[in-house]
Order: C-alpha cells, then structure tokens, then sequence
C-alpha cells in the first residue's frame, strides 16, 4: 500500500504508515472527550445514549432510541471478530450495519473498529488506488465491515508504532488509526469530483 498525504495523487507525497496516522489523524476536528468519558466504566442507559449521540453527531430522534434498544437486547452479541456466522446473524437481524458495528465497538472497542463510509473509502483507496463507495445492500456493506475492514484495520493498527493504553479500554493508536482513516476518507470525498470530471477529459 501506498500511504498519501495532502492529496492522493502522484504529484503529492508518498510517505510511511505512521506519517500517514500522524498527518490525517490532525484532520480530526469532531470532539472526543465525549466519547472516551462515556467509554470508561460500565456502561448505562446515560453512556449509551451519549455515546450514540457523539456517533450521530447530534440528538437522537425519531425511531433512532428503539432501534438502539434493538441492538442492546440482541443475545449473544458477538465478542469475536472470527465469529462470522455470529455477526453474519446478527447485522441481518438487525438490518443495518453502522450503528450495531458501533455498538460492537461500545462492548469490544479493540476488537471492533467504528466503521462508516468514509474509512470504508480509505480501506479501498489504500488497497487498489481507487475511490469505491460502500456497498448499497446493507448485506454487502455488513459483510465488507466483518470480512474486509475489520482485518485491514487491525492489521494497520498492529503496523503501527502504538503508545499503550492511554484511556480505559481504548488504547491511543486505536483511536489515532481511526481518525487518520476517517480524516483521509472524508478527503477522497472531497477529491472525488476533480478527479472524475479529469477522467472524462482524458477519454475524450
């Protein structure tokens, strides 16, 4: 894989995997105090309210509180990443994919990335140099978070040159992987338009 920073073309820089973290995880502007106050400790009805909050980026709404009471009452939930079968059963129970992948995360935040869109966008740019949307079918997209994310980012994260545990259950280089993937895919998003506009030019 190839690791960019500023833009992901060959007149930019193409630097190591831990100058990416560090370049892209600055581009994080979205607060995380939230979120590492509400992962320490047990989890309760407050917590968990907060933490889906600080993951929709605003109140919860409409039918948002019962579909999470959905995802806290399923039984078994998975604790394994390798439980294919076990997440295969519960994503298609629940019938979507980002928020029950959150709360995976919620009770096995190192063993189950946060996954949206836009680290799913950086996932394929880095692997095959192209900017691939996620999947349509909240069964391709659910099985692309369990099958192909979750490996790529746990291999990036052990990759890395990690600082410890700083927060409780949360280790630093987790959070910084994330918020590097999060900050260069919402990137991409921006340069999507440019970048096709010049392929059409190119046909032509």
């Amino acid at each position: 894989m190839h690791f960019y920073i500023i833009t992901p073309t060959p007149s930019h820089a193409v630097v190591s995997q831990e100058d990416f973290i560090n370049f892209w995880e600055k581009f994080y502007v979205y607060p995380d105090h939230e979120y590492f106050e509400n992962m320490k400790g047990e989890l309760n009805d407050e917590k968990i309210s907060e933490l889906f909050k600080w993951k929709n980026g605003r109140e919860l709404y409409g039918k948002q509180p019962q579909a999470i009471d959905r995802y806290r009452k399923y039984s078994p939930l998975p604790t394994s990443p390798e439980d294919h079968e076990g997440l295969r059963q519960y994503f298609e129970t629940c019938g979507t994919t980002i928020w029950p992948a959150f709360w995976l995360h919620c009770n096995h935040p190192e063993s189950f990335p946060i996954f949206d869109q836009h680290v799913y966008r950086a996932m394929k740019y880095l692997k095959t140099g192209e900017i691939e949307e996620i999947p349509s079918s909240y069964t391709a997209y659910s099985m692309a978070y369990v099958e192909e994310y979750i490996p790529f980012f746990n291999l990036f994260r052990e990759k890395s040159n990690g600082d410890g545990r700083d927060w409780e259950g949360v280790s630093k280089q987790t959070r910084a992987v994330d918020k590097a993937l999060f900050s260069f895919g919402k990137h991409l998003l921006d340069v999507k338009g440019p970048e096709k506009e010049e392929k059409e030019r190119n046909k032509k």
